[in-house]
């Protein structure tokens, strides 16, 4: 009995062990590259779950696309600012608890940094956006929370946050935060938007989700689990979820912690000037040694621009010269310089106006040249009628994000069709400076859509990663082009008139 009793005791001593090792963890949140420096935004836990007070150089590893020094470490301080994302649902299910989420909300607007801007989505119906500002003012009656609609489109409000975070200002704050309150319900039907197509918007954007789950406990999970979509969304963009308080001091308790989780952050600079600039995402990771145990966080995936083109460097300012002696040239060769430049004007100006009336056109005919063949002239007929061509395919070009959310273009696919901001394309997003004037074609090959990107420094997403060469694409699939993201629908016109 007694060794029962021991072993027992062991064995719930290695299941504490083990989830106490679980819990530790290092979170990279973000990754932002100025060459040569890299710097990594990185959330450190012990084993408890207890943010890590200090960190030393020598304790960092930056495990990147080209070697990679560690140059110094330092915690987020209010000087770098961050830039809040802050997304809250405003339909009637969260209705009760609205009043505390609003002065929740309007504490932290009260307490940002000089240096930190925020934006602020609402959605229920439809969705409100409020742009980047510092001033409180416009920020605290944005956050004056209206009871909108029945019905929430989450997915809409999500995307629109993912638009702001990659946003590059001038002045705003590398740091970026989405902070996101909802019960992880969507009824979004005008776009199609899934929650797989804002996992892979999150997954490309890097920027963490600070999830406040408002499900009641009970439907989905409990009061210490966030809902599946809720979680599924912060894990995806190296984030944290938490369920929100059911009282007004739990609300504000629950704003509280994830105001502290989005500050709590390392700043790792390193220098890699041999990580390549070619627009293709690759993978980085940070790996910190905590005491005897090292921790590798999950990689984050940034594809590095290339440098625009040189420009024309600044002008050498000319020396002034000496100031030149006096001309001692007699006035009187002045005179007669100025005297031969206005007769030659003069008369080149009768030369000119006779040769344009020798050569002025004639109604008359001249004389037909005696050795030149007159041939007679024959009718010319008008073209045969060519029979009307079918197209293979009908595509159907739907805007699910960006500035034309919600525009359709169609063209008919018989071969190749092009889609670019040109207006020879025969889809021309015109509206998107990221785009090239010919960013890809679309042809019909096998029986079937293919893309292939024509842009080499802009590139084309599909599939969830940038477009090399030619691939398949199917119907109802998405593709990104510079700010720009389109649905295609396609509709087989060839295989229905067979």
């Amino acid at each position: 009995m007694i060794r029962l009793l021991g072993a027992a005791f062991c064995l719930a001593l290695g299941a504490a062990a083990a989830a106490q090792q679980d819990r530790e963890q290092v979170s990279l949140q973000q990754v932002v590259f100025s060459r040569p420096t890299i710097s990594l935004y990185a959330d450190v836990v012990d084993g408890s779950g207890k943010p890590v007070d200090t960190l030393e150089k020598s304790q960092i590893t930056v495990r990147a696309p080209a070697a990679a020094e560690v140059q110094a470490v330092r915690r987020l301080s209010p000087q770098d600012g961050i830039a809040y994302i802050v997304l809250v649902d405003t339909s009637q299910s969260l209705a009760q608890r609205q009043r505390d989420v609003q002065d929740a909300l309007q504490r932290w607007v009260r307490g940002m940094a000089t240096s930190d801007r925020m934006a602020i989505v609402t959605f229920g119906d439809s969705v409100q956006v409020t742009d980047f500002t510092d001033k409180q003012a416009d920020l605290l009656a944005a956050s004056r929370l209206p009871t909108n609609g029945r019905r929430t489109h989450l997915h809409a409000a999500l995307k629109k946050a993912v638009e702001l975070a990659r946003r590059l200002d001038h002045g705003l704050p590398t740091r970026r935060a989405i902070v996101v309150l909802s019960d992880g319900k969507n009824d979004e039907r005008e776009t199609g938007l899934t929650i797989d197509d804002v996992v892979r918007e999150l997954a490309a954007a890097a920027v963490p989700v600070f999830a406040l789950d408002a499900n009641p406990a009970g439907k989905q999970g409990s009061e210490q689990h966030c809902s599946e979509t809720m979680a599924r969304i912060a894990t995806i963009s190296h984030g944290l979820c938490e369920r929100l308080g059911s009282t007004p001091q739990t609300v504000q308790k629950s704003f509280e912690n994830m105001r502290a989780a989005v500050r709590r952050i390392f700043i790792v600079e390193a220098t890699c000037p041999e990580c390549p600039a070619d627009g293709v995402l690759r993978d980085y990771r940070i790996v910190i040694r905590l005491g005897q145990t090292v921790h590798e966080s999950k990689p984050r995936q940034l594809a590095i621009e290339p440098p625009p083109k040189a420009a024309k460097g600044p002008e050498v300012p000319a020396v002034n010269p000496p100031p030149a002696e006096p001309d001692k040239t007699p006035w009187i060769y002045w005179l007669v310089g100025v005297f031969l430049i206005l007769v030659l004007g003069v008369l080149a100006m009768w030369l000119s106006m006779r040769k344009t009336k020798d050569q002025a056109p004639t109604d008359e005919p001249g004389p037909a040249d005696p050795g030149m063949e007159t041939l007679p002239q024959v009718p010319v007929e008008p073209p045969h009628p060519q029979p009307t061509r079918t197209p293979n395919a009908v595509l159907n070009f739907v805007v699910v994000g960006g500035s034309q959310s919600g525009r359709r273009y169609e063209a008919r696919l018989y071969d190749r069709i092009f889609l670019g901001n040109g207006a020879k394309c025969e889809i021309c997003i015109d509206d998107d400076d990221e785009v090239a004037e010919t960013q890809c074609e679309f042809s019909w090959v096998a029986n079937s859509v293919h893309v292939r990107s024509l842009a080499g420094n802009l590139p084309t997403i599909a599939g969830g990663g940038q477009l090399r060469g030619s691939r398949r694409i199917d119907d109802r699939e998405t593709i990104r082009v510079g700010r720009t993201e389109l649905r295609i629908l396609i509709t087989r016109v060839s295989a229905q008139a067979s």
